[in-house]
């Protein structure tokens, strides 16, 4: 790949792969390797993993790869999901340390919350980030079972 990246796939689809140019693009949380296609006079890109799931542009179906590398294109890392799904095991945005956490500055307690089906429920108010990050692990586990991205590992 571009920019000293290195995407890794399993023995049998590395021949096939090779044929190609395959470069390596910055995502919202994850780097992927992409290569361009000329499609009716369109460049269109077309991202290694949807590529070895046998996915097209036009099907809806979305792609998670199971340890949160864009790279790990192995088979046993992927698997085919929704959007909703997909956007499930996203990790936080910066400034937050912990998924499902905010801070109120007035009070300087910790609130946890998460989102199901598009409707945030509130999980409550902690005196630490750590206890609304154990509470927001918890309702992921239940809401979302193997998509859950947990702040913490499962013990």
């Amino acid at each position: 790949l571009t920019r000293c990246k290195v995407a890794l796939v399993d023995d049998v689809d590395f021949n096939w792969l090779s044929a190609y140019n395959w470069c390596a693009i910055k995502g919202y949380s994850s780097w992927y390797a992409v290569r361009g296609i000329c499609n009716n006079g369109i460049n269109i890109g077309v991202r290694m993993h949807r590529e070895i799931l046998g996915l097209t542009k036009e099907d809806s179906t979305q792609v998670d790869h199971i340890d949160s590398n864009g790279l790990n294109n192995q088979r046993a890392n992927l698997r085919t999901c929704t959007r909703q799904e997909n956007s499930r095991h996203q990790k936080p945005r910066a400034p937050h340390y912990y998924k499902g956490v905010r801070q109120n500055n007035t009070k300087g307690r910790f609130y946890a919350y998460i989102t199901v089906n598009g409707k945030r429920e509130h999980l409550g108010a902690f005196d630490t980030a750590y206890e609304a990050a154990m509470a927001y692990d918890a309702a992921a586990r239940l809401y979302f079972g193997e998509f859950a991205l947990t702040n913490f590992k499962q013990q």
